[in-house]
């Protein structure tokens, strides 16, 4: 499968603003807390009915929430224009996001799928440039 060179920047685009737009769940371990990796937060955060797994329509309706979130930012504000703006190219760019995820292509995302996420985020160094993983 051939890649747009746009694609690596708009995937990193979709990880980093869902990291932004929701929280980091923090489970108890005894005393410690521990931080969950992305691909896990992303993948709760999207697999709205629970099911154990993210479909495309899942994907676009907590994409849809997340945009009108967004919308309802003030209007003279630049960054919620900037928002609008990533959210614009955010909503051409996931179908292509989530078919790259998508292993075994059966138009379902399994939290083994959403891992990819996570390798993704810790190939990143301190200045976001990635490293190969």
């Amino acid at each position: 499968m051939m890649c747009s060179p746009r694609l690596p920047s708009a995937f990193l685009l979709l990880l980093l603003l869902l990291a932004m737009t929701t929280k980091v769940a923090l489970s108890k371990e005894g005393e410690k807390k521990k931080k969950e990796n992305l691909g896990d937060v992303v993948f709760t955060f999207l697999d709205k009915n629970r099911d154990k797994e993210i479909t495309i329509p899942e994907m676009n309706s907590q994409l849809l929430m997340l945009e009108k979130m967004a919308n309802e930012g003030g209007e003279g504000d630049d960054d919620v224009k900037e928002l609008r703006i990533i959210f614009k190219g955010l909503k051409k760019a996931a179908p292509h996001l989530f078919n790259l995820l998508d292993s075994d292509e059966d138009r379902r995302l399994d939290k083994q799928e959403t891992k990819y996420i996570t390798k993704f985020e810790e190939s990143l160094n301190h200045n976001g440039n990635a490293r190969i993983f």
